[in-house]
Parts: structure tokens; sequence; C-alpha cells
């Protein structure tokens, strides 16, 4: 029997080892592609597609291209490049936020944060998306494949859908460098890579970001929790402008990230034995966490003067290339969308949530968008 699964995991629930685990390449991301070519080996299914797209995740993720990614976007994404896109994303949100249904009702995450994200990956990346619903089954598989151990029902969903996705991606890789500076640039700091394997790696980074438009839903869920005095306050104070970090801990869709230990070692006081699965309790290990009452998500006081700590966007070489992109352009989001939504209503009871092991996102979030005190 495999020794990884005689090993009890170890759940860590403390930031500062958290964060060590993180940084250390003693600890990797589930094996998930061999799992896939056993089963492909023993079944009747074909997972070809599949292997080879998480292996080149496999292969980001745990090797030198995830450095070379955030060092390019950390140069790219600067704020003279991004400030061309706040235009553009404050005309998609004044459009989404117009109420087309009676009685001024929209769901925010399926009339507006599903869209904005569509519209990012196009604006910032340059892919053409012909269906919104497409790219956020691609999202999902990535996700998925960072899962330990998916059931073949489900490995049969995301092959069919990474593999929709990479047939429309494919044309266009030859188009990057009229649609997309972005794009044009990553293309060409990773030369060495087929179109094939280009677009796997493009696909993991584009699908990523879903996570961070799951966490402006989080956002958007709180704030409209709020009375309308603690709305207009947080409002303007825009205290998330220079802090994604605080953002993110509280308002991270994950709930739990997986390792698996490659080598016996030791963290601090804590000893990992090779092959045993470590599972970072995020919530847990976002320390602001405990700066914040359940009565009061917001609570804007508390969030003045304080050492921001969280595990959300990883650590060391394991760091998400994505905060650059989020650092600049999420908490712009946020204060726009929640500028227009002071007045607004919700009820709380008809918010959908999609939950498993590993994330807790909204799926669908009515609300009543009301433009000024009065109509309420």
């Amino acid at each position: 029997m495999n020794t990884m699964h005689q090993l009890v995991p170890i759940i860590i629930k403390d930031a500062l080892l958290a964060k060590k685990v993180l940084a250390s390449k003693s600890f990797i991301i589930a094996p998930v592609p061999q799992y896939i070519r056993d089963i492909d080996s023993r079944t009747e299914h074909d997972f070809s597609f599949l292997s080879d797209f998480a292996e080149r995740i496999l292969l980001f993720m745990n090797g030198k291209e995830l450095w070379e990614a955030k060092k390019l976007l950390a140069q790219s994404l600067n704020r003279e490049e991004l400030n061309c896109y706040t235009m553009s994303f404050q005309l998609h949100i004044d459009r989404l936020l117009t109420p087309t249904r009676p009685n001024n009702k929209i769901d925010l995450v399926n009339d507006v944060t599903n869209h904005l994200y569509k519209h990012v990956v196009e604006d910032l990346w340059g892919i053409r998306v012909s269906s919104q619903s497409m790219l956020l089954k691609m999202a999902n598989g990535v996700a998925g494949l960072l899962e330990p151990m998916p059931r073949i029902r489900k490995l049969l969903e995301y092959q069919n859908d990474c593999e929709d996705f990479y047939k429309e991606l494919i044309p266009q890789v030859s188009l990057f460098r009229k649609t997309s500076a972005l794009a044009s640039k990553l293309q060409a700091q990773f030369a060495h890579l087929d179109e094939r394997n280009f677009c796997f790696l493009l696909m993991s980074l584009v699908g990523g970001m879903r996570s961070a438009f799951d966490a402006l839903n989080n956002g958007f869920f709180a704030f409209l929790q709020l009375d309308t005095e603690k709305r207009s306050v947080l409002s303007k104070q825009q205290i998330f402008d220079k802090n994604v970090d605080l953002f993110a801990s509280l308002f991270s869709p994950s709930k739990v990230l997986a390792r698996i230990c490659s080598e016996t070692t030791k963290v601090g006081d804590q000893e990992f034995v090779k092959g045993q699965r470590v599972l970072i309790d995020i919530r847990a290990a976002n320390t602001t966490l405990e700066d914040v009452t359940n009565s009061d998500p917001l609570c804007v006081r508390n969030f003045f003067n304080k050492n921001i700590s969280n595990v959300h966007f990883g650590a060391g070489v394991h760091r998400c290339p994505g905060k650059d992109v989020s650092q600049f352009m999420f908490p712009k989001i946020f204060n726009a969308v929640t500028e227009q939504l002071k007045y607004s209503t919700l009820n709380s009871a008809d918010i959908l949530f999609e939950d498993n092991e590993m994330t807790k996102r909204i799926i669908s979030m009515p609300i009543n968008v009301m433009q000024t005190i009065e109509t309420l």
C-alpha cells in the first residue's frame, strides 16, 4: 500500500508554520498527473490530454517557471500599465450594475462578477472567450486538478471542459502580439515551450484567477450585511487599496491548501515524513481573522496599523503569481462596485454556495440594486 495513504495527515493552523511549509521546496502539490495516468492505464478512458495538462500545471507550480512568471508579472503589471484598464473596468461595472429585471433585481455573481472575470481575461490577456460558461468550467477544471485524487467522473468533466477551452485558445496564440502586450511578453519569456504547453501555462494562470473573483463575491456579501452607515465609512476609507493581503485573508474562498512532503524534514518544531499529506487550514492560518468579530466582518477600526499575515497567496517558491494582478485590480473593482451598492439589499437566505473539502464559493447572490437611500 502507498505510504502516502498510511500516514496521518498533518493539519497546520499556525500562520508562521504554514508560510515556512509553503516556502519550502520539501513540500509539493499532490502528484495528480501520475494518479491520472494510473487510472488511464486500468480503465477504458483516455485521459492523455488531462494528464499532460496536469503535468504542465504541476511543473509550473513546483518549478522555476513559477518564479519566471512572477517576475514577469511584477514587472509588467505596474501602475502605469494597469491604469489603462481602469476605465474599461468602470464602464463594465456601470453597465452590469444597471438593473434590467423587474424590481431592480440582479444576481451579483452571475450578472456581474462572472462577467467581470470574462472581461479581465479578454482585456488583460487578449483572449477572445466565446462563452462565459466555457471559461468558468475551465477554471473549475484547473482548481480541481489541484485537489488530491479526484474521482473518475470529475476527471472526465475536467478533461472535457479544459479541452474545449484549449481548442478555442490554440488558434489565438499566434495573434497575441496584436491582441495583448502581457500575453506577448509571457510568450517571449517562455519561448522554449511549444504552442500546446504555452496554452497549458496560460490556462493555469487564467484559471487560477477565478479564486480572486470568488474572493470578491465574499467581500460583496460581507459588505451587504453591514448597515448603510458602515458601508459609507468603508467606501470612504477604501482600506483595501494598498493591502490586498488584508482582502485575501478576510475573503479567500479557499478552505485548505494541500501539499505532499517530498522528503523527510523538520520545519520549526514540527517533523514531517516523506509522503505525508499536509493540510493548511487557511482560515485558521490567516491571523487577521482574530481581529474581526463575527457580527461585524468589516469592522473598519480594527484594520488600521495591523501586521497582516495570510497564506492565501502562498509563500516563497510557491507564492501565487496572481498576487501582482490582484494587488492593483481587485481593490479597484471592489471599491467601484460597493460604491454603487451602498443602499442595495439582499436576503441571506437567497445566497447559494458551492462547498467542498478545498473551497467554499458563492454561486448565486440575488440583490435589489438601490441607487439612493430614499429608494430603500
